[in-house]
């Protein structure tokens, strides 16, 4: 959404003590300063004067005078190649366990989110995506569909921490289960969706092939015709008709014999070798009137 990619920029610059991205609105807003190590991003956000222009994150929007900010800009991925260093950085920037506190709500929910990465049997990384379960922690764990994302973040009494960090390590089990249980339904879908990719995309294939042999059949076909009319040729042209006659045919079997092999080579490329799953992050939705007691 245009309010995600607003925040994921915005969010990114702020990484290095800047302002991050002025609001106009919703889906608009300004970029005064990127970070020294962005490079030459900053001239993508200008116009022919060098002046810093507005931009639109909504990209079914039009406006004169604005810049249209898409997964494809250059400040885009840097902003996003900022986040791709917290999976793997020392001196991370950002935590993976976070909270708000919750009007009006009874329980403690969480939000828990695993990596998941599927790899081929030719190493490819085949697919990797961010899974999501939610859980209200009660007596009996309730699993749920969804939960607003609502609340405010402030400084929480010690003595609330400690009976939340209880709860969940209570818990820890059911929570790792369900998130795995969760990756293991999805693998088995990924897995049909990969398999109708390797179909589809080996038919593509045999077809250019077959379009291939088709167009060089029809040139050797033509020298054929051309060395039966062509009575008054020399030595040299002659052997010269023979080896293009000779070259063709060889690429005719050549094709005809990636024909048969490529397809297999597709159907291994997309067969799953391994899926692992990491612990990615947990977002705690605290009932108001636990942090009041």
């Amino acid at each position: 959404t245009a309010k995600n990619l607003k925040d994921i920029v915005s969010e990114a610059i702020k990484f290095y003590g800047l302002e991050g991205v002025e609001d106009i609105s919703e889906d608009e807003g300004i970029i005064k300063k990127l970070p020294q190590t962005w490079h030459n991003a900053i001239n993508f956000l200008k116009d022919k004067n060098g002046n810093i222009k507005k931009i639109l994150f909504d990209l079914e929007k039009e406006k004169e005078g604005y810049i249209k900010l898409h997964l494809s800009h250059p400040v885009v991925n840097y902003a996003i190649s900022e986040y791709q260093k917290e999976l793997f950085g020392y001196k991370n920037r950002l935590n993976r366990v976070s909270y708000k506190i919750v009007e009006n709500l009874d329980d403690l929910v969480l939000k828990a989110s695993t990596r998941m990465i599927v790899t081929g049997k030719l190493g490819d990384l085949l697919h990797q995506e961010i899974i999501e379960i939610y859980l209200k922690l009660k007596e009996d764990i309730e699993v749920l569909e969804h939960f607003e994302d609502v609340g405010e973040f402030k400084e929480l009494p010690k003595s609330v921490v400690n009976k939340i960090k209880i709860q969940i390590e209570k818990n820890k089990s059911f929570i790792l289960k369900e998130l795995q249980k969760r990756v293991k339904q999805k693998e088995e879908n990924i897995k049909e969706r990969l398999k109708e990719k390797a179909i589809k995309e080996a038919k593509i294939l045999r077809e250019l092939i077959d379009e291939r042999i088709k167009e060089i059949t029809k040139r050797l076909q033509e020298i054929k015709k051309e060395y039966k009319q062509f009575t008054l040729f020399n030595y040299e042209e002659e052997q010269q008709f023979k080896e293009d006659e000779k070259w063709l045919e060889r690429r005719i079997e050549d094709l005809k014999e990636k024909r048969q092999k490529e397809p297999n080579s597709i159907k291994e490329k997309y067969e799953i070798k391994d899926v692992k799953q990491f612990f990615f992050t947990l977002m705690l939705y605290i009932p108001s009137k636990a942090v009041n007691v």
